[in-house]
């Protein structure tokens, strides 16, 4: 982490270590670019906010018994039993299974992120053209727009209900908004709030800070937030461009901060290194929380970081046509019966066969994780009952490989554990 923050690669980082439930190690790398030593100081989280929501959905299982396998429809309505499949033009075809709550955590429903991967397949078109894809978000009114013309959480998921899917439900993996759909259901089943269940069944029991949740108390609180381009050999030490910037608007663009709400259900939530490691030290403790208190059910647990892709399939990353990709999750995948990498609710897990098939010691079986676009990275391995917490606040980090799951970062670390 200091490396990378020397050689001007992240502009600061912090990396948190647990062992057994205890604090091991706890390295800050800063520099004038921002000060993440401080407990008090606040990283928007972006994806790594669908860890809360999984675990969200995990406490809403236990108490309301909702099922994995139940149509979306049951929840959210009759236009979730009518979806089409896109063949291309004009053509397509309808479902031949309904969407599930297990395909929108495993991102096996058929909808993508909006253009998020830069294929602009038909799914991506039609979310652009209502105002709910990625590529919305990048243009630099799209926060005002998304406020007057579509303005709360149950909104944006019926205009998602009309959007083609690009695959038929549960025949492969694609990362997806499928998160915001989850964090419907958890509202319609709870009869509360996303924001007050959230706080209420999740935050407030984990022991999480005052500032953890959906937006910042005042937007000058917030680290500052980097794009360092990658392709150059000495990265800029300057902020995000503005273009950039765009994607950090919902946290602190006025218009949005007024709905007071939680929406986004994916990417929207803040707070700090302390707020992740407490979540991570729940999921490690399989539910137990860092105060002894029993969160979600340990089969509850044991559920939400194994394998839930439909028939138990593995994907196919990190490999595409037998080429071991450079990247650092999964985006998109076949599903497969011989890949090393499963995917849990709403967050990637290594199989049994992952130590040997990707030739890595930090490839732990049923170690589960997923980060946020700016470089918000816990990981949860239960077996081994390790913690680790990566953060930073720069949007560029997964060119830089020591981060990534199976990283030099995480093999130091299980290499330790052998010592």
């Amino acid at each position: 982490m200091s490396e990378l923050v020397q050689d001007g690669r992240l502009p600061f980082g912090r990396l948190l270590v647990a062992r057994k439930g205890q604090l091991v190690l706890d390295q800050s790398a800063e520099s004038e670019l921002g000060n993440c030593s401080s407990d008090d100081a606040i990283f928007r989280f972006y994806s790594a906010t669908k860890l809360f929501t999984n675990v969200a959905f995990a406490v809403l299982m236990d108490k309301y018994k909702v099922s994995l396998d139940e149509p979306l429809a049951s929840y959210l309505g009759s236009a979730w039993d009518n979806q089409k499949v896109s063949l291309g033009g004009d053509q397509a075809v309808a479902t031949e299974s309904p969407i599930t709550l297990r395909h929108c955590l495993t991102h096996t429903t058929g909808l993508t992120y909006g253009g998020m991967l830069g294929q602009n397949c038909l799914t991506d078109v039609a979310m652009d053209e209502k105002g709910v894809a990625f590529t919305s978000m990048m243009k630099p009114d799209w926060v005002d727009d998304w406020v007057r013309n579509v303005g709360s959480l149950a909104a944006h998921c019926d205009i998602l209900a009309t959007i083609p899917l690009k695959s038929q439900p549960g025949t492969c993996f694609e990362y997806s908004v499928s998160h915001l759909l989850v964090g419907r259901v958890i509202e319609v089943v709870s009869g509360m709030s996303l924001k007050n269940f959230m706080h209420e069944e999740v935050l407030k029991p984990l022991g999480c800070s005052s500032s953890c949740g959906w937006m910042p108390k005042d937007k000058s609180d917030l680290l500052p937030l980097y794009f360092f381009n990658p392709f150059v050999e000495k990265p800029a030490l300057e902020a995000a461009t503005e273009a950039v910037q765009v994607f950090g608007n919902l946290h602190v663009k006025d218009s949005f901060r007024d709905l007071d709400a939680a929406v986004f259900a994916d990417a929207q939530m803040v707070g700090t290194s302390g707020d992740v490691l407490r979540l991570a030290l729940m999921l490690t403790g399989k539910g137990k929380t860092a105060d002894g208190e029993q969160l979600i059910s340990p089969l509850t647990a044991d559920l939400l970081m194994s394998n839930c892709l439909p028939g138990q399939k593995a994907l196919m990353w990190p490999w595409k046509d037998g080429i071991r990709l450079q990247e650092a999750a999964p985006f998109s995948s076949a599903l497969s019966d011989t890949g090393a990498v499963g995917f849990g609710l709403g967050g990637m897990v290594f199989l049994e066969n992952a130590p040997s098939k990707l030739s890595c010691i930090a490839a732990a079986p049923g170690m589960y994780s997923w980060g946020g676009a700016s470089c918000v990275m816990p990981y949860a391995d239960p077996e081994n009952e390790l913690t680790i917490v990566l953060m930073s606040q720069e949007l560029a980090w997964a060119a830089h490989s020591e981060l990534w799951p199976l990283g030099r970062i995480s093999e130091e670390i299980y290499e330790a554990l052998l010592d």
